[in-house]
């Protein structure tokens, strides 16, 4: 049905004026999932989008983190109730996030991250294009103090970024004092969570007490000028990462079973801080935490480093420095496994199989006419049906020439494959899922074939929702 607009609503023109800037105004017909806790702030950003959205293409999401108990479950009653008075759709999810912390997280990150996974399920489920989130100009300029006090650089001083591919942020210009004005004059209201006034929080103590001190005593437009520097420092961190992210493309490597993977010699090309700010990006887009600047700068050394080291972000998740690859992984893989070996039986014409190995699944079956033609691939291979096979980890059967073998394929130091799972006939490794093998054919035009293929479980990060 497209915009509708009024002209004569302040709110809602700056809110357009946000559509146009952030891209999602581009797209009025798609669907979008807005994030409402029940707080103002969210409550300001569901009405205002009802002005400019067609309301059966909005989707209230609302987390109960189970964290504050029944006031948890009042705030959850009521967004659904006002989801219901103004006829919208709503998603909502009820968790008890202190049981589902990983290890060395904390409630607050571990809150973050549910609800930011459930937001882009749901806007999985729901076909929506955006995810509308409540962050304000005080947000914006609470969390550059925060940065600035943590040590930050230029992507630190821009503070919260306006749109994150899906994510967008349409009252990202307004003051929190101007959208409660906004929801009295309609007689609308809203929940505060108490959580928000203890100071256990560093940023509820950024919020509640260093401001107010400030402004009181310093400058009275002390948020009006961390918003300013925030305008300044943007477009510069915006150049950085459009650089970052081309290196990005140059120098990425497919390395199955890795996160993400990068030639070193190309990531390095440009210099170390190119480089770093390449790894950097990349822990953005999926939302790890940010580091420090004393851990920028440790990070910063072992880029320069061509010996083995790892570097853990956070929980599980780690980067791995080699002679020729730096690549993101969890921590989990570097662990030792128990695999199963398993004996490719070629017993009649029909044989088929297939087995799990860690994240890899791998089949066989007798190879039809139309199949003869394939050759050893990447994920793909077709060997002699006259033998009988097996599958092994590659750590059990290696040589020096198999060992010369891998790192001329995949330039990557042992200990990154020695959990590879491998085909051989016991004399030699026929094919290496992921990475290829040794050239064969058949010895006759006539002799059967038999079909490898293998797939790779794809790895992904549960989005933690850092802003």
């Amino acid at each position: 049905m497209g915009i509708k607009v009024k002209d004569d609503n302040w709110y809602v023109k700056r809110v357009l004026e946000a559509g146009a800037r952030q891209g999602w105004l581009e797209e009025p017909c798609g669907k979008m999932v807005v994030a409402v806790s029940g707080g103002s702030d969210s409550v300001a950003l569901l009405w205002l989008l009802c002005q400019v959205w067609d309301k059966d293409k909005l989707v209230v999401a609302h987390v109960d983190h189970g964290i504050r108990k029944e006031t948890s479950k009042r705030d959850a009653l009521f967004v659904r109730n006002l989801a219901e008075s103004w006829g919208l759709n709503i998603a909502l999810l009820q968790v008890e996030v202190p049981k589902l912390c990983k290890k060395g997280e904390s409630i607050e990150v571990a809150a973050r991250r549910i609800r930011y996974d459930f937001f882009e399920k749901t806007a999985k489920s729901v076909g929506a294009r955006w995810i509308a989130l409540g962050h304000t100009a005080n947000d914006q300029a609470e969390t550059v103090l925060h940065n600035i006090i943590r040590g930050c650089g230029i992507k630190g001083l821009a503070g919260i970024p306006e749109r994150r591919g899906k994510i967008v942020r349409p009252i990202i210009d307004f003051y929190r004092k101007e959208l409660m004005e906004l929801l009295r004059s309609k007689g609308i209201e809203w929940v505060s969570d108490e959580t928000n006034e203890e100071t256990i929080y560093t940023r509820n103590k950024i919020r509640l007490n260093l401001i107010p001190y400030i402004e009181r005593n310093f400058n009275k437009q002390f948020v009006k000028h961390l918003l300013g520097i925030s305008e300044i420092a943007r477009p510069l961190a915006n150049l950085v990462e459009e650089e970052a992210a081309k290196l990005d493309l140059w120098s990425s490597k497919n390395v199955p079973g890795m996160l993400k993977a990068w030639e070193r010699s190309v990531i390095l090309r440009r210099g170390l801080d190119r480089g770093l700010e390449v790894i950097l990006l990349e822990g953005k887009r999926r939302n790890l935490k940010p580091l420090s600047r004393e851990r920028i700068s440790v990070l910063r050394e072992l880029l320069n480093k061509r010996s083995f080291w790892r570097f853990q972000w956070e929980r599980d998740i780690e980067i791995v420095g080699e002679k020729d690859l730096i690549v993101f992984r969890r921590r989990e893989q570097a662990q030792k496994r128990e695999f199963i070996e398993k004996e490719i039986l070629v017993p009649g014409s029909n044989a088929t199989g297939k087995l799990k190995w860690d994240d890899w699944s791998i089949e066989w079956k007798r190879a039809e006419k139309e199949e003869r033609k394939v050759k050893l691939g990447v994920f793909s291979a077709c060997v002699p049906f006259d033998n009988n096979y097996k599958i092994m980890s590659i750590g059990r059967f290696m040589t020096s020439s198999v060992e010369k073998c891998l790192k001329e394929k995949v330039k990557t130091e042992w200990r990154s494959m020695k959990e590879r799972p491998v085909v051989t006939d016991e004399k030699r490794i026929l094919w290496i899922p992921g990475t290829g093998g040794i050239s064969l054919e058949a010895s006759g035009k006539e002799q059967q074939l038999l079909v490898l293929k293998a797939h790779i479980k794809e790895r992904r990060f549960l989005q933690d929702g850092q802003i």
